[in-house]
């Protein structure tokens, strides 16, 4: 994949337009962006995809000249905002994008029988910025402190504790069923949600006793004593978290791992000058920004995929989670 981290690389790109060959490229390119462009963003303020666009918007605000606003069209677990940009009216110039993730261009897609759209043809990748490791918290009143406490717990009330997630098909929610499953402890509602925020709010209030989504958003209560982390469901420990585990190092499950991602998608049709401006830009605020470093402090784990890579992910993680939505049997009208 190419997941490019290299500032030499990134420098050898950005370059090119001070070649001949590549001069009439860049005079068309520098029209784009001319006027202000709308960054769409699925889910309710507050979470990570939330976080990741209003940092990004800044930074690609600074670097293009035009302002880059973000706009919440929080609903149907993202498709709200992924159909408004794959059905955009011409011209599909690239002022209407999507701060998409896993869930509105890959999962959807295989968990919701009508989107009204096809992502694969009415989307375009432009660019990923981060992966996205989920974590399991429960509140501070909640007298476990690590997952074999909570699976321990979940064992002697069956029927007890309540789990929430921002929706039903998310992510997230196919998480905490592979959870289950794996642990054993079938007997766990499920109470879905608009976002990562709303979990937030009811782990405080008392209502739930199990959340599973991003530290961004788990953040606020964690910072105020309200929440408790307890590990997170990624491959490895976070870098900029080192001392919260895995579910599998503090469980000895295999095959608990589930971590999304962040990227930039446009309108099928976009004008490749557009796309190879809007790319460097966004490579730029990753190589050359503390835009990596604030991403990692709030739990996210930066990464840059230019756009051919990141087609090739957002391609096989259709692929992987329509096997998982199928063995799942989740399936929404």
């Amino acid at each position: 994949m190419k997941a490019i981290v290299r500032r030499s690389a990134i420098a050898l790109g950005l370059g090119l337009a001070a070649t001949p060959l590549r001069r009439t490229l860049a005079q068309e390119t520098a029209t784009y962006p001319n006027h202000p462009v709308r960054l769409l963003v699925g889910f309710a303020p507050g979470g990570s995809l939330d976080f990741a666009a209003r940092s990004l918007s800044e930074r690609l605000t600074a670097r293009l000249g035009q302002s880059f606003v973000v706009e919440n069209r929080a609903g149907a677990t993202g498709n709200v905002a992924a159909e408004a940009v794959a059905r955009a009216a011409p011209p599909r110039d690239g002022h209407l994008l999507l701060m998409g993730n896993v869930q509105n261009l890959a999962v959807n897609a295989a968990s919701q029988r009508d989107l009204g759209f096809d992502p694969a043809r009415d989307l375009l990748p432009v660019a990923q910025v981060a992966t996205v490791p989920y974590v399991v918290a429960v509140p501070a009143e909640l007298p476990v402190r690590s997952m074999a406490e909570l699976i321990a717990l979940a064992r002697q009330q069956p029927g007890r504790l309540n789990a929430g997630t921002p929706g039903v098909g998310s992510l997230q929610h196919l998480a905490l069923e592979l959870l289950k499953a794996r642990a054993g402890v079938l007997d766990i509602a499920h109470v879905p949600f608009r976002g990562g925020s709303e979990v937030a709010r009811e782990l405080i209030g008392g209502r739930l006793q199990i959340g599973i989504d991003t530290l961004v958003s788990f953040g606020p209560g964690v910072e105020a004593g309200r929440i408790r982390p307890l590990a997170t469901l990624h491959a490895e420990r976070l870098p900029g978290h080192p001392g919260l585990p895995t579910v599998a190092e503090t469980t000895g499950l295999d095959g608990v791992e589930a971590s999304g991602w962040i990227g930039i998608a446009g309108p099928s049709g976009m004008p490749r000058q557009a796309l190879a401006r809007l790319e460097a830009a966004v490579a730029w605020a990753m190589m050359e920004t503390d835009l990596p470093a604030r991403m990692d402090a709030q739990g996210l784990v930066a990464r840059f995929g230019d756009t051919q890579a990141f087609g090739v992910l957002v391609a096989s993680e259709r692929e992987k989670w329509a096997r998982v939505v199928r063995e799942a049997g989740i399936t929404l009208g």
